[in-house]
């Protein structure tokens, strides 16, 4: 089974309380996480969650992307997790829920350049 562990965390009073454990395949984005995250723990409350890394040891393979300790940067979000580890690892986060704006589609304007 190619699927790695995550134990989740949220700071409670300058202490970390455990949640959860989440078992991930390889295959599943990091959005995927952090939306099963969000359902379960903080659903209509907030639309986004931060995830920062606590990990005691930082794994660096070559040929990927790392968790590095700290903030996960939300431009990682939709990578898949096969891109960061390899099988039958375990991550430690702290969770840190949000709301954040939604940019729509509908609300964005076209740049038009007028060549005349």
């Amino acid at each position: 089974m190619s699927s790695v562990e995550f134990k989740i965390y949220k700071k409670e009073n300058e202490t970390n309380t455990y949640l959860k454990t989440y078992v991930y395949e390889l295959n599943k984005k990091i959005i995927d996480l952090k939306n099963t995250i969000l359902n379960d723990f903080f659903k209509g409350q907030y639309n986004y969650i931060e995830l920062t890394n606590i990990t005691e040891h930082v794994y660096k393979d070559y040929g990927l992307l790392f968790f590095d300790k700290g903030l996960i940067p939300p431009i990682n979000d939709n990578y898949t997790l096969e891109k960061f580890t390899i099988p039958n690892r375990t991550f430690s986060f702290v969770v840190e829920a949000m709301n954040k704006e939604l940019i729509s589609n509908t609300n964005k304007r076209k740049l038009t350049i007028d060549t005349k």
